[in-house]
């Protein structure tokens, strides 16, 4: 605050004044409210100066203009007090205070601009990182709190930051807090060895909340302590559990780091049991909670014991439940030393008087010495629902003469005998309850009423706001139990359909299609006469009843695809059930036909039955959630693995482009999208473009909506996949409007423009009809700014493109070689093959191979050889092959080591690169220096063996590495003790005629030692000699 002395002092004069005139005059003059209003005025002084004294510059910047605020209604309550309570005008103050302001800001753009004192506070990489994120905090979420002066200090501030950093922060996560917004009280109420525990109220909302203080030793925090630090952070901040503590936020770059969580209405589970009676009673149920939260805690990778293991929070929940029990900590009497002791020697503490043997013999299991002995958390979980739900079943109560321990169950008490108040009924069950009352309701003796409940149940799975409160209420380990044990058919099935609802829009569920489908096989199939049942219910039953048949029908698809209901005429009453007025049926009818689909003869069965009339009617005229599922039942029938009947997709995809051409904007984006996904077949494809598909995607992607568009765009990613798809993008004037998609697209709508040219310029006749004009430059940006995948697709448009001389050359010209290279060495696997793609093209022009060696895509290329995929390996040697046909890029890939990587490759076994790496060596091979480096990283080995059992094209370039490594006498030896000549005999014999001559070259230069030419007999050379006296070239 050092900027606002002056201000501060002018403003302490002010109210030493006042207090001396106060002195002065009578102070029953003064009535105690004004005084009050004094002490208040003061009282906000001085918390403005604690609160910003003392601060560093960053700080001093970001909360300027709340501070000089502070200071001028300060001032202003001064100027109010002088007036009430002395009856003076003051004057002249707001004069001086426009000229503090000035001072002020003169002080501080003084020190933005000197970077020594910006990063005077900023010595390590953590305090760095700090300022960074406070600052892009203030920028991003707290822009509407500053001023447009504020703002530009913060701006040129991380300017200044950012030159010193060697990564910039990155985006700033969610959770991110600043210090500064939560007021924290200065002694901690616990300590522990990771950090300490403090009282706090987050300002921006005034919640009471719990700060933790972590304890770190910044000398001891490195760039990888750091890096687990921000990771522990990521995934307290992202918990989200109606069992597990709210967290709002922290930093793990403060100093120091802190997290903040939401305050405990209780201190402790001593006064959380002693809250009421009723807590005490539902004790299990509670501790079944608890054990949820912990589970899921445990599965983001989270261990409350700390530096323990998972095993140690069992052992804690086992201390919690004994503590439940007594309503005592159960080591309380002992000091931390003895604690200690106690727990080293396996100790156990009593059983509790009140627990049963069954909950004991649970609390045994827990707290086994051996923590591999201890049982797991989900055993625990499934043994406290047990309890829970025993709890929940036969509550307490009191008789009302002797005061003795009775069930809601009896009618009588077993002490006294006194006839017992009988007990309300249950409660009616309608769509009104939550879905715990829900839950509950399905364990009832009744199975009419355990139907009821789950026929509400199922129906809550499609509504949003009631889907969430199945997370939260977490019915999953009910509804399991439901499915294996329900009291009728339809429980069981309604069950399994909630379970399985991930299928349907938007809803994801904690149960996997495999397990979905093992406990379907669990359920009998329904009779013939339950089948004929459901279809007359369908057809004439009640609203409800039809309801109620549509859910069953649904779910038995589910569980064994609905063996029975297609004989019995189910698909044609469910088609009729979607041409009625009823929503819920009409709904339920969708969702069933959807799984129908998934199968082959159901699939087909649909088709001829016309369902995708109706269900398109339905995009149409229905209610958004008919429209939703109506656009799901379609989407499974788009793509189904059943899709082979060529006249069933012909019906549906002449609706869909139909829809296209004249549909409302709605169902345009849904038949574009299911287009999209039925162009991912050949044949479906061919009748797009046949049915006149192809033309209408094109204006749609000129005049439609954003997601008509992107769908458009899908639509013609798919249709180019082959080359006739692709001369009829190009020739229909698909290629204008992608490039305006790519150029000003949104981020999705650009992937999918961006896979529309990766295809078009894959071939030769699509490119020259247009698809290479004005293409590299947006490709060029793309590699620039755009995101992982917009890069890998430029990355694979540019290596189509420098197929072609003319290309290459204006790709090169465009600045691109760069900006491969920099994917080389730092983009994803994708992105690394098709740049290395792009590169190898590039390189077969003797212009470009000097551009890539100065943008440093030798050492790059080498690192790939080392490290990438064999896809990846096949082109860096391809592209390393074109390099060391130039004299310049040889030398540098011998100074950076390529050459034992090349004999590396040839030994390590990879096929596909190895006639690409012997290239190479070939080439390196014309220098002396290049051969004797070959020979050191022992190449010999690998070139006998490929003379001997290498392909016609291996063997070709690798004679001629031979013939070359020859020519220098030291070399010729090692070549014949390595066994090279019998293989070079034999091509001189069998060998093309490229290969005779170079095998004869090399033989020649073998045989001027006395021993090499006894070999070369001994192995039988003459005869091949002598043939190609008369018949070679």
């Amino acid at each position: 605050m050092e900027e606002a002395q002056p201000a501060c002092g002018r403003l302490h004069s002010r109210l030493s004044n006042l207090l001396a005139e106060l002195k002065r005059v009578e102070t029953t003059q003064t009535s105690a409210s004004s005084l009050n209003e004094c002490t208040s005025v003061v009282a906000a002084f001085l918390k403005l100066l604690q609160r910003h004294s003392g601060k560093p510059l960053i700080y001093r910047v970001v909360r300027h203009k709340s501070m000089v605020d502070g200071l001028q209604q300060v001032n202003e309550g001064v100027e109010e007090l002088f007036r009430e309570l002395l009856d003076v005008d003051v004057v002249n103050w707001s004069d001086q205070w426009e000229a503090d302001c000035q001072l002020q800001d003169a002080e501080i753009e003084a020190a933005i601009k000197d970077k020594s004192v910006v990063l005077r506070d900023l010595q390590s990489s953590r305090a760095r990182a700090d300022a960074w994120f406070t600052l892009k905090f203030e920028v991003e979420r707290r822009s509407e709190l500053q001023n447009e002066k504020t703002m530009r200090w913060m701006t040129s501030v991380m300017q200044t930051i950012a030159a010193g950093l060697k990564t910039l922060g990155g985006a700033l996560p969610e959770w991110f807090l600043p210090e500064y917004e939560v007021q924290v009280e200065r002694k901690p109420f616990r300590r522990g060895c990771f950090g300490s525990l403090h009282r706090g109220v987050l300002l921006s909302s005034g919640v009471n909340v719990v700060v933790k203080r972590f304890s770190v030793d910044e000398m001891m925090v490195d760039e990888h302590v750091q890096l687990k630090l921000d990771k522990e952070f990521e995934t307290l901040c992202g918990l989200e559990h109606p069992n597990v503590m709210k967290v709002f936020g922290g930093s793990p770059v403060g100093s120091p780091p802190f997290i903040v969580y939401e305050d405990a209405m209780d201190r402790d589970l001593r006064s959380f049991w002693n809250r009421s009676d009723e807590i005490k009673e539902r004790m299990y149920t509670l501790l079944h909670q608890a054990a949820m939260g912990l589970n899921y805690l445990h599965k983001q990778g989270v261990c409350l014991a700390g530096r323990a293991t998972f095993t140690s929070d069992v052992y804690s929940l086992a201390m919690c439940m004994i503590e439940a029990a007594t309503n005592q900590p159960p080591v309380a009497w002992l000091d931390a030393k003895s604690v200690r002791e106690y727990l080293k020697n396996g100790l156990l503490p009593s059983r509790p008087d009140s627990m049963t043997d069954e909950t004991w013999a649970l609390v045994v299991s827990m707290t086994k010495f051996d923590p591999e002995k201890r049982v797991d958390l989900e055993s625990v979980i499934n043994k406290l629902k047990h309890f829970a739900d025993r709890e929940s079943a036969v509550t307490l109560n009191c008789c009302c003469v002797c005061a003795a321990s009775i069930s809601v169950e009896w009618k009588f008490c077993a002490q006294c005998g006194s006839q017992l108040p009988v007990s309300p009924p249950s409660p009616e069950l309608t769509g009104n309850l939550s879905v715990p009352q829900l839950v509950a309701a399905t364990r009832t003796e009744s199975a009419a009423r355990q139907d009821q409940a789950l026929l509400l149940l199922v129906q809550a799975c499609i509504d949003d706001d009631k889907r969430r409160e199945f997370y939260a209420s977490d019915v999953i380990s009910t509804l399991v139990d439901l499915v294996e044990t329900g009291r009728s058919h339809f429980a069981r099935v309604c069950a399994l359909q909630c379970l399985s609802m991930e299928k349907t829009p938007e809803l994801i569920s904690s149960y996997s299609d495999g397990k979905i489908i093992e406990l379907g096989q669990s359920i009998p199939v329904l009779t013939p006469q339950e089948c004929t049942w459901l279809v007359g219910a369908l057809m004439t039953g009640s609203c409800q009843n039809k309801l109620k048949a549509a859910i069953h029908c649904a779910g038995a698809i589910t569980a064994n695809r609905g063996k029975g209901l297609r004989s019995a005429g189910a698909v044609e009453a469910l088609i009729t059930l979607l041409k009625s007025d009823d929503e819920p049926p009409k709904i339920w009818s969708a969702i069933a036909l959807g799984h129908l689909a998934d199968h082959d003869v159901n699939w087909r069965t649909l088709m001829k039955k016309n369902v995708a009339g109706p269900l398109a009617s339905i995009l149409q005229t229905g209610s958004d959630m008919q429209k939703s599922y109506s656009a799901w039942a379609l989407c499974r029938l788009a793509i189904s693995d059943a899709t082979d009947d060529l006249e069933g997709k012909e019906g549906l995809i002449s609706l869909l482009v139909s829809l296209l051409n004249c549909g409302t904007r709605e169902q345009k984006n849904i038949a574009a999208r299911l287009c999209a996904a039925l162009a991912v077949s050949a044949d479906s494809r061919r009748l797009i473009v046949e049915i006149g598909g192809l033309q209408i995607a094109v204006e749609l992607l000129r005049v439609g909506s954003d997601v008509q568009r992107e769908q458009s765009a899908r639509v013609l990613a798919c249709l180019s996949l082959d080359e006739g798809g692709s001369i009829a993008v190009a020739t229909e004037g698909g290629i204008p409007p992608i490039m305006e998609l790519l150029r000003f697209g949104i981020s999705e709508q650009k992937e999918q423009a961006a896979k529309v040219l990766v295809n078009l310029t894959l071939y030769e006749r699509s490119r020259d009809l247009g698809a290479r004009e004005g293409v590299i430059p947006p490709c060029v940006e793309l590699l620039r700014y755009g995101n992982e995948k917009l890069k890998e697709y430029a990355a694979l448009v540019l290596a189509n493109l420098a197929h072609s001389a003319k290309d290459r050359c204006a790709i090169a010209e465009s600045g691109a070689i760069a900006f491969l290279v920099s994917l080389l060495r730092g983009g994803t696997p994708s992105q690394r093959e098709s740049a290395v793609w792009a590169l190898a093209n590039l390189s077969v022009d003797k212009k470009n191979r000097s551009l890539i060696a100065a943008a440093g895509g030798i050492a790059a290329l080498k690192a790939l050889l080392q490290s990438g995929t064999d896809n990846q390996k096949g082109q860096t040697a391809r592209a390393l092959t074109n390099l060391t046909l130039d004299q310049g890029c040889r030398e540098e890939i011998a100074r950076e080591g390529c050459i034992p990587v090349f004999v590396g490759l040839l030994r390590s076994g990879d096929e596909k690169p190895k006639e690409q790496t012997v290239r190479a060596l070939t080439n390196m091979a014309v220098s002396q220096s290049h051969r004797r480096r070959m020979i050191q990283a022992g190449c010999v080995a690998c070139f006998v063996g490929l003379l001997r059992d290498g392909t016609a094209g291996q063997k070709l370039h690798t004679v001629r590495a031979v013939a070359l490594l020859t020519i220098d006498v030291e070399n010729r030896d090692s070549i014949a003790r390595a066994g090279g000549i019998p293989p070079l005999v034999t091509l001189a014999w069998v060998g093309n005629d490229v290969q005779k001559e170079l095998s004869t070259c090399a033989l020649a230069n073998l045989s001027a030692s006395v021993e090499n030419r006894i070999t070369i007999v001994r192995v039988g050379a003459c005869l091949p000699l002598v043939a190609l006296l008369s018949v070679g070239t």
